[in-house]
């Protein structure tokens, strides 16, 4: 694709077979070849292997009718998670917190194995970034959910005039490849700070950190509230048409 030709990091075979459903992704590699990043995926028919990397995330594209089943679960729950308060959207958040911190080297070994990110960059880029935006968050909620006084107009003179921000109800979240951790993880704490249920879709070009999102969506949060969906565009296509549908 790019001129080169690349070998399995696996068995060394520039080609070689596999049992998995076609489209499969099962491993990924990057890297800089004069100055230009290069991306080669690993998939079924194309260039795979039959053995996974440790600890692989293998993984097959989301249903049409499984992405449409979660999105009515939360059309139907997210009245019951808008009046949350400040305090329970916080607890919320705290647990993301505490989820990363208890896995930092889960996370940096899965983005190594993506694409060779070194842990420092990890650090830096992904989970302190996201930590960060998680503490200003738990910091100022209270204060962002008050309502705000505003002057009256005159027809409602000697009435008291606010405004008040109401949640959307069901946020989708697609994120790229480049920071795969922290550009999901980080507006979904701002999504639950806003009192949304929310659809993740993580970047098919990082199958091994969209798996890692997956499982620490499902150690905290229901189906109903927050989800990781996964695929490739037709799964993109769905999940647009839906929101283009509300």
């Amino acid at each position: 694709e790019f001129g080169r030709e690349y070998s399995c990091p696996v068995c060394a075979s520039t080609m070689c077979s596999s049992n998995l459903v076609p489209g499969t992704i099962v491993g990924t590699s990057t890297g800089l070849d004069n100055g230009a990043l290069w991306a080669t995926h690993y998939i079924v028919d194309d260039i795979a292997c039959v053995k996974p990397f440790p600890n692989m995330h293998v993984y097959s594209p989301s249903s049409i009718e499984s992405i449409n089943k979660i999105f009515d679960a939360q059309v139907k729950n997210k009245k019951e998670i808008r009046l949350t308060d400040y305090k329970e959207r916080k607890k919320k958040i705290r647990k993301i917190v505490h989820w990363i911190t208890n896995n930092r080297e889960v996370i940096q070994d899965t983005l190594y194995r993506d694409f060779k990110k070194p842990k420092t960059e990890v650090d830096m880029a992904e989970i302190y970034i996201t930590l960060d935006h998680a503490k200003h968050t738990l910091k100022n909620l209270k204060f962002w959910m008050k309502p705000e006084g505003v002057l009256s107009s005159f027809p409602a003179l000697f009435s008291k005039s606010y405004i008040e921000y109401y949640p959307k109800g069901v946020s989708l979240i697609i994120s790229p490849w480049n920071y795969p951790f922290q550009l999901t993880v980080s507006p979904l704490i701002s999504a639950i700070a806003a009192g949304n249920c929310a659809i993740l879709k993580p970047s098919e070009i990082t199958p091994n950190t969209s798996g890692l999102i997956n499982r620490m969506v499902r150690d905290l949060f229901s189906n109903n509230e927050v989800a990781v969906v996964e695929g490739k565009q037709e799964v993109k296509a769905c999940l647009i048409s839906i929101k283009n549908a509300l």
